[in-house]
């Protein structure tokens, strides 16, 4: 009994009580002799996504598994714990801060090998908090345990997958993250925050306008407007991105059924793996297009190759659903991920964009040409429609003519626009 008592049912660890009651012993003799003592508080990546896509059994396979790993990476005198859900945390006693980091550095090496579940493969890497005992800043042992959390808090907000040292410079950040999580959060129940804007994608040989994407701004109460960079990892670390895409999806299919916006072009939106591996997603989009009665044929979903990868079943119904009502899927920055030829093959593509890394190099370097022109020439084959991005000015416009490139996006022809700055009829001729 008193093992139950102590320790998690699911994974066999000891639980939180047991380890507060081992923190606190270490504290003792951190106070009486200065005895070193590291917390680790460690996340699981993309766990609530797993486990709403495959369901609760899979999820605690999943949890197992990842003891199993977590496990495997401690040294004996080291102390594992479930503190629930998908947290667990370490306690190291007489160990060095830098001993602390080379652990958490293992685990995330471990955690970057797939988990196998049933009959599904996935990815779930891991944010981890470290802290080290110290008498400036901890008056109980709680403070160890709240202190690693910020550290990890921190590694959630900088885009996951890896490690954070606490310090009070880091506190501070942390606070102002805080903060920003509120204002986001009212953000997303209101429509005057995150906003549209709008860039165009042209055709390279007409200058005609043949699309748009829509791209998130927040627009402050001071009358700045922010750009995505500065808010969207804190959105991914507070698992709000599902309702972001959400968010823009109702936006844009609202401009779109408005009768003065017939002759819009497609809106291109970005799609998170959080949504495409969503089982209910893709109905939801659908119901979205018809309350407004918006044709599917008038969106089309961007996906990163990284979407893909935390439940590639899921992704690949999701789209399937999608592309049978005749919505567009564009698999976006193509050639900085991982396996991008395989992707295009599996899944229900209607076209790709070049990462725009290969187009900024176009004017200087015969190997980004040399790579554009073996993309053009395989959508072609597969029927893809292929749409440049970065355009930047008019040497690398005329070099994607040369190399057959039909569609391009960038700042040659516009920055993203808000929607009461556009021109819908006419766009900046393609030169």
């Amino acid at each position: 009994m008193q093992h139950e008592n102590s320790h998690d049912s699911l994974t066999g660890l000891p639980n939180r009580s047991h380890l507060q009651h081992r923190l606190r012993q270490a504290w003792q003799d951190f106070c009486s002799n200065g005895q070193q003592v590291i917390v680790m508080f460690i996340d699981l990546d993309r766990f609530k996504m797993i486990n709403d896509s495959l369901g609760h059994h899979c999820g605690d396979i999943l949890l197992v598994q990842a003891a199993e790993r977590l496990r495997s990476c401690m040294r004996e005198r080291d102390l594992l714990a479930r503190l629930g859900g998908d947290e667990f945390a370490v306690l190291s006693i007489d160990t060095p801060l830098q001993t602390g980091t080379e652990i958490a550095q293992r685990i995330l090496t471990a955690f970057e090998q797939p988990f196998v579940i049933d009959d599904h493969t996935v990815f779930s890497s891991c944010s981890i908090g470290v802290v080290g005992a110290d008498g400036r800043f901890h008056q109980e042992p709680a403070d160890l345990l709240r202190d690693a959390d910020t550290a990890m808090y921190r590694v959630k907000n900088g885009g996951r997958d890896s490690f954070a040292v606490f310090n009070q410079a880091l506190c501070r950040e942390v606070s102002d993250q805080v903060e920003q999580e509120g204002a986001l959060r009212t953000a997303l129940k209101r429509t005057d925050q995150l906003i549209p804007y709008f860039q165009p994608v042209i055709c390279v040989n007409s200058g005609k306008l043949l699309a748009f994407e829509a791209l998130i701004r927040w627009r402050m109460p001071d009358g700045r407007i922010v750009g995505p960079e500065s808010f969207l990892p804190a959105l991914e670390g507070l698992r709000l991105i599902g309702r972001l895409d959400l968010y823009m999806l109702k936006r844009v299919i609202s401009i779109l059924a408005q009768p003065e916006n017939s002759h819009w072009p497609p809106v291109h939106v970005n799609c998170s793996s959080y949504s495409i591996t969503r089982p209910a997603f893709a109905a939801e989009v659908l119901a979205l297009l018809a309350e407004q009665n918006v044709a599917p044929e008038r969106l089309c979903l961007e996906l990163t190759e990284g979407a893909l990868v935390a439940d590639p079943e899921q992704a690949r119904l999701s789209m399937k659903l999608l592309a049978e009502q005749g919505m567009s899927v564009m698999l976006d920055d193509f050639g900085a991920g991982f396996s991008s030829l395989s992707y295009v093959h599996q899944y229900h593509f209607s076209g790709l964009k070049i990462d725009k890394s290969f187009i900024f190099g176009l004017t200087s370097s015969a190997r980004s040409r040399a790579i554009v022109r073996a993309i053009m020439r395989m959508a072609e084959s597969l029927d893809l429609t292929v749409v440049a991005e970065g355009v930047e000015d008019l040497e690398t416009l005329e070099l994607l003519r040369e190399i057959g490139a039909t569609q391009a996006q960038g700042y040659y022809f516009s920055e993203p626009l808000p929607i009461e700055l556009l021109e819908i009829n006419t766009g900046r001729a393609a030169g």
